[in-house]
């Protein structure tokens, strides 16, 4: 036991409590009646459950008390044992051995009643702070289990937090160093204001990433106690520029503003079991939306993005999501934060922003430098003169640029005497200040090392330079310490990375957050993408080499793990192993190997087949039962072949009698996948020698539907050329046409209209190519299918008409041209919703302007009575709310199950649209038909508005199927457990109780008065 006294003493009450109960077994009646209150046990069940609690001083007070008590207690009955019995031998001849027999004499009733009385107080008493010690294990056990499930939560949401890097960025700040930042009126200004942005653009190595660092410290200096308040931050990297998407970075800021919230808002954990059930991820407008949502808990929200350049800005990722953030503004209070290179794109978009340029502060360079002169020779520590003139003379040169700074003070490195750091020096002062020459002096410095350290280098900067991906630090020690020729991998091999790091002149980091080595700035990265061939010319093919070498240890000829526990183990003991298999072929397509050890790698079956389980096994699906076994089966030699582009070694097998037509487990023949990936030579190898140009796999897509979908004008070509089915349909219904209109493929859409296809072929979900790309925003694509011939009004019977989709997108473009060709902008669909109910369902605020100029009806109801500022409230789009209330819309309508947008905003939990709804004071009370129309958490703020503006509110029983199973039961139990613990009158109820019966109810038409307790 942990509370503040000996554990003997309990201890030693027990040993005499089960003594004494053994004395009473052969008592009297009126004695055994004592035994009977088990005092000895309820002492045992507590010592069991205190054993590791520790106690409040309160908690242990009240032991003391109850100790004391069972003392005294157990004194008493053991002077009565000693009065009424006397020591006996237990048989005859046995005089050793003693048993109590009890005297006849007269017993005392009332002493006995007492005695029976204080023994059942102590057990009462004992009872009770078991109860409460087991409730309050109890507590801490589902604690533990919703702290799990709530990290199961965020990392299904993004594993992407940025903590470690922001850790190690501000690690590397000098002390006082970005002080004249956050002391700028610019900062100032950003840092105390609502609804603000701050742009701070800076060259190239101007320390924006530590200036970025040491603004997020700031904040959480500032705040991060404050639990009204959200802090969010996102480090872009040239490194992960292709894993940047607008998707990622959504779920990474929804990820760290959600764990900062207790409970996890409904909306997300129900979009995390829907999305787990069916295996699949959010859309981009769902984490928009689910974004949205987060932001609207808190009071202020702080975001900062740094390195907005690096961004992925294929797809328009980047623009997406500035674009997401100012809209944001709009409507929360929400202070945003960037940096990044000065491009005319971004400088465009931050034109009307405040901006503060970075430069580095001289004052903060010198104070770098000092910092760091440590690592120069130990005679540079002796000459205070050198030292100035090393701080002064790398100041003067790096022209406000640290990473310039740091590439000169690196050079230094090694230098022998006093005159070679001067002339080193003076060759910075009129040499060149580009990066690249900073890069050719460490490459000759990597040149002049011995020869083992040399070669150590170039395999680092080779491996991080032209990997297809980014490797981690124990990949590429792997990598590193592969022997060609060897059946088996050595660990003694390994190299370390303290001597990688150290063998590469400064050129490399290591990355804390994705634990990988990369080089130390996207300039390094551009300089080796432009100089490779020249320092590693033979990069690829050495890589393919080592691959191959890998996957055909003697380990992998045991085959593809039959579990997933397996396959698991057999990733961690062989960390290249995923690489190795996923990415051979491309590095053998870059640069072509001998062909010799290739085919005798897909020659042994076990291994090849390993090596497709690495490279297929869905581990983006890692909670998924027996997820290793999805990979392919039946993959022939040509299939992977096909697979990786490899054309010689696809030659190679079919002049030796390889069938180019069997289908693997999916039904893909060799074609399908050369097709999927785009290579046109393989493709037209294949169709040369006859292969079908239509087979189907088991989603009923054949080569052309897979070209389409994936952009491959080319091979698109080919197979039309050999006759290729062009209106052929996917399981979904789906033709090549939809496909090409969905994604945005011009070139294919004109194809494939050339040869006369359907425009307006739907699939299985009455949706139209037109549709499909008016909903993602190709113009180009719905203004040639519109030349086409496509349907401009497919919509009534039919789901939403392209009008609708686009508008729901927020394209402004697409719903011009479609207006302007024609289309019906009050068009209802099948469940009666018109574009402008589209528009404000999603927020797209320049659409309903667009929309509301061309004279549409703002209070138009669908066939549920809802109306354009209901589905706005219900989303908490606030500016599309007054954007609709200018126009005079009823603010109060109730649809057909008498829901008013403000109960729709109140079940959603969303503050700001309760908040402008009561703002605007128009109806001091609401009713509503279903539970459904108020809080799905107590919501105190509101509570507390709704009881100040006099609101009644009027409880009818729920229609609680409507709400998800889970969501049901959660707050069902939530209902339970609060009534259990809590002081409930008629019509006077806590908080958390009231807002829970609002949603649950109860089983007749009660009116309740909220009243704090």
């Amino acid at each position: 036991m942990s509370f503040g006294f000996s554990i003997g003493d309990f201890v030693t009450i027990i040993e005499r409590a089960i003594s004494i109960r053994k004395c009473f077994v052969d008592a009297p009646a009126q004695f055994q009646y004592i035994s009977d209150e088990n005092l000895q046990f309820v002492l045992q069940d507590l010592d069991v459950d205190l054993s590791s609690t520790i106690l409040s001083d309160h908690q242990q007070t009240e032991l003391r008390g109850i100790e004391k008590s069972c003392r005294d207690l157990v004194s008493e009955l053991e002077g009565i044992i000693d009065q009424y019995s006397i020591l006996s031998p237990s048989s005859a001849g046995q005089v050793h051995k003693a048993r109590r027999v009890w005297k006849r004499l007269i017993w005392e009733p009332g002493h006995i009643r007492d005695l029976r009385a204080r023994i059942s107080s102590n057990i009462t008493l004992l009872n009770a702070m078991n109860v409460r010690t087991t409730k309050n294990h109890v507590g801490e056990l589902l604690q533990s289990k919703i702290n799990e499930e709530n990290q199961a939560l965020l990392n299904w949401l993004s594993p992407d937090t940025y903590t470690a890097l922001q850790c190690h960025y501000i690690s590397q700040r000098q002390q006082d160093t970005g002080r004249w930042l956050l002391e700028s009126p610019e900062f100032q200004a950003w840092i105390e204001s609502p609804q603000q942005t701050l742009f701070c653009p800076g060259i190239p190595g101007a320390g924006k990433t530590i200036l970025a660092s040491i603004v997020i410290e700031e904040l959480q200096a500032r705040f991060g106690s404050d639990g009204n308040t959200g802090i969010a931050f996102v480090y872009c990297s040239f490194q992960r520029h292709e894993e940047q998407t607008v998707r990622r970075l959504l779920a990474s800021l929804i990820r760290q503003l959600v764990q900062d919230l207790i409970p996890v808002p409904d909306s997300i954990r129900e979009s995390y079991d829907n999305h787990l059930r069916k295996r699949t991820r959010p859309s981009a407008d769902e984490l928009s939306r689910a974004l949205r949502s987060v932001v609207g808990q808190f009071a202020r929200v702080f975001i900062v993005i740094d390195a907005l350049d690096e961004c992925q800005s294929s797809g328009g990722s980047r623009i997406r999501i500035i674009d997401e953030l100012f809209n944001l503004q709009g409507d929360y209070n929400l202070n945003f934060f960037a940096t990044s290179r000065s491009t005319p794109e971004i400088d465009f978009l931050f034109e009307k922003k405040p901006t503060r340029q970075i430069q580095a502060a001289r004052s903060d360079m010198l104070k770098y430098l000092n910092a760091n002169l440590e690592e120069l020779p130990p005679f540079v520590s002796r000459y205070p003169d050198l030292q100035q003139d090393i701080t002064v003379g790398i100041t003067d040169a790096a022209e406000g640029m640290f990473l310039l700074a740091r590439l000169y003070l690196n050079s230094l490195l090694g230098k022998p005497s006093i005159r070679a750091i001067r002339s080193t020096l003076k060759e910075l002062l009129s040499g060149s200040k580009s990066y690249d020459s900073a890069y050719e002096n460490s490459m000759k410095r990597i040149e002049a090392q011995v020869p083992d350290r040399r070669e150590l280098a170039k395999q680092v900067l080779s491996w991080i330079t032209c990997s297809k991906r980014q490797l981690t630090k124990v990949e590429l020690q792997n990598a590193l310490a592969i022997e060609l020729g060897e059946p088996k991998f050595h660990d003694d091999n390994l190299p370390e990375i303290d001597d990688m790091v150290s063998a590469c002149a400064g050129l490399v980091t290591v990355d804390e957050e994705s634990q990988t080595i990369r080089l130390v700035h996207y300039t390094a990265n551009e300089y080796f993408k432009r100089s490779w061939t020249r320092w590693f010319p033979e990069a690829h093919r050495d890589i393919a080499t080592i691959c191959v070498t890998y996957l055909s240890f003697d380990i992998f000829q045991l085959g593809p793990c039959p579990t997933d526990a397996g396959f698991e183990t057999r990733l961690a003991e062989y960390p290249l192993y995923s690489f190795a298999a996923a990415n051979w072929g491309y590095h053998m397509r870059e640069q072509l190997m001998n062909e010799e050890p290739i085919l005798q790698f897909l020659d042994e079956t076990p291994k090849m087949m390993a090596s497709i389980q690495g490279a297929f096994a869905p581990k983006s699906l890692t909670t998924d039962y027996q997820y290793s076994q999805q990979a392919p089966q039946d993959f022939t030699s040509l299939h992977l072949a096909a697979y990786f582009g490899l054309e010689s070694i696809v030659r190679s097998l079919i002049h030796r009698g390889d069938r180019p037509d069997l289908k693997d487990s999916e039904s893909k023949t060799p074609l399908s996948w050369a097709a999927e990936n785009g290579y046109e030579a393989i493709v037209e190898l294949f169709l040369g020698i006859g292969v079908d140009p239509d087979p189907k796999d088991k989603s009923d897509q054949t080569p052309l539907l897979c070209a389409a979908c994936n952009g491959h004008s080319k091979v698109v070509q080919l197979l039309l050329n050999t006759k290729a089915d062009p209106d052929v349909r996917d399981k979904f219904g789906k033709t090549p046409l939809s496909w090409a209109a969905r994604n945005g493929h011009e070139k294919i859409s004109s194809l494939l209209l050339d040869e006369g296809v359907n425009p307006d072929s739907r699939d299985e979900f009455q949706r139209a190519p037109i549709s499909w790309a008016a909903f993602n925003g190709h113009l180009q694509i719905v203004r040639s299918l519109l030349q086409n011939g496509a349907c401009l009004n497919i919509n009534n019977d039919n789901g939403p008409g392209p009008l609708s989709w686009a508008a729901y997108g927020g394209h402004v473009p697409v719903v011009e041209l479609l207006l302007e060709m024609g289309a019906d902008p009050d068009c209802p669909d099948m469940n009666g919703q018109t574009p402008l109910s589209w528009a404000a369902s999603n927020g797209s605020i320049r659409v309903i302007k667009l929309l509301l100029e061309k004279g549409v009806e703002p209070d138009s109801k669908d066939k549920t009575g809802r109306s354009p500022f209901s589905w706005a409230a219900g989303n908490n789009h606030i500016s599309a709310m007054k954007l609709l209330l200018v126009k005079g819309i009823d603010p109060n309508s109730q649809d057909e199950e008498g829901q008013t947008p403000l109960s729709w905003a109140a079940f959603y939990g969303h503050k700001a649209a309760m908040q402008l709804l009561l703002d605007r004071n128009d109806d001091a009370s609401f009713e509503t038909t279903n539970a459904k129309g108020f809080l799905k958490e107590p919501q105190t703020e509101v509570a507390e508005r709704i009881e100040e503006e006099k609101l009644s509110v009027e409880i009818h029983p729920p229609r609680l199927p409507r709400l998800s199973p889970p969501l049901a039961g959660r707050v069902q139990n939530g209902l339970e457990r609060q009534t259990q613990h809590s002081h409930i009158e008629t019509g006077v109820v806590s908080d958390d109780v009231f807002w829970q019966c609002l949603l649950c109810s109860a089983d007749q038409r009660r009116t309740y008065k909220r009243k704090k307790l």
